[in-house]
């Protein structure tokens, strides 16, 4: 028998290893994919979203789900929502950058057009969060590196 028990949204019950079914909880069913219940333990984990890290959150203690998660890894919200999507060390993380971070100017040979509608979203941004265009513009480019990366092979001769 597998060691892990995964969830699909729509389907949140699960096989004991005494063939006992059992049904996870209702917040499970919006983040089904970052869950999993470790069968020997008794444990369900959660998967942070950016370090893909699996905190354990709840117990399962005689047919029924135990909170255990500790609120120094991981945030719990409500009932009905569950745990929060990150850690609380990738939160720590967005919220104060690394000090050692070497920031580069960019040239005065590179040239950026933006479209009026881009400024304008990158100069509210800026607005909202406090801080510099240019430190928005690094923001928004670290989202999107962080979530579409770029993958190669070099190929052999």
């Amino acid at each position: 028998m597998t060691q892990y028990a995964y969830f699909k949204k729509g389907n949140l019950d699960f096989l004991l290893e005494d063939g006992t079914k059992i049904a996870a909880p209702k917040f499970i069913n919006k983040g089904a994919k970052n869950y999993r219940f470790h069968l020997k333990n008794n444990i369900l984990e959660k998967k942070c979203i950016e370090c893909e890290t699996f905190l354990d959150v709840q117990k399962l203690i005689a047919g029924e789900f135990i909170d255990i998660h500790d609120e120094t890894k991981i945030h719990y919200i409500s009932e009905s929502s569950g745990y929060q999507g990150k850690c609380k060390s990738c939160l720590n993380r967005e919220q104060n950058p690394q000090e050692n971070v070497h920031i580069r100017s960019v040239s005065d040979e590179n040239n950026f057009s933006l479209t009026d509608e881009n400024l304008n979203y990158i100069q509210i941004l800026s607005l909202i969060k406090n801080i510099s265009e240019d430190e928005t513009l690094n923001f928004i480019v670290s989202i999107i590196r962080k979530h579409n990366r770029i993958e190669y092979k070099e190929s052999i001769k």
